[in-house]
């Protein structure tokens, strides 16, 4: 593929018809009629569910001296209804939320001062 490849459709070769609000909280759930271009031809339209959330930044800190990375022992809400967790406590990277990209910096600032 390389530099050279190119889609061969693009947002002129889809339209939502409909995009309805189920949930909107930490994060948002809608529920979206699409109808788009097909690679044989004609047009198909489906129904998704669509999880939005905010653009987030990662810290991960590096340190020289042990020569590993420093990770973040967290609550995590996700886990709870995993099989195989071991527990609700897990590894990660430092990370915030961030509104705008403008704010990314300093989303990464408040994520490097939770370390």
């Amino acid at each position: 593929m390389g530099d050279s490849w190119k889609p061969e459709f693009g947002h002129d070769d889809f339209r939502v018809e409909k995009d309805e609000t189920l949930f909107r909280g930490f994060f948002s759930l809608d529920h979206l009629t699409v109808t788009h271009r097909c690679f044989l031809g004609g047009e198909v339209t489906i129904e998704r569910e669509l999880y939005r959330r905010r653009d987030a930044v990662c810290v991960l800190p590096y340190d020289p001296v042990l020569d590993c990375l420093v990770l973040i022992e967290q609550f995590r809400v996700g886990t709870l209804d995993h099989p195989r967790s071991p527990g609700n406590w897990s590894w990660w990277p430092g990370w915030s939320r961030a509104a705008r990209a403008v704010r990314m910096w300093r989303g990464a600032r408040r994520s490097r001062r939770r370390i």
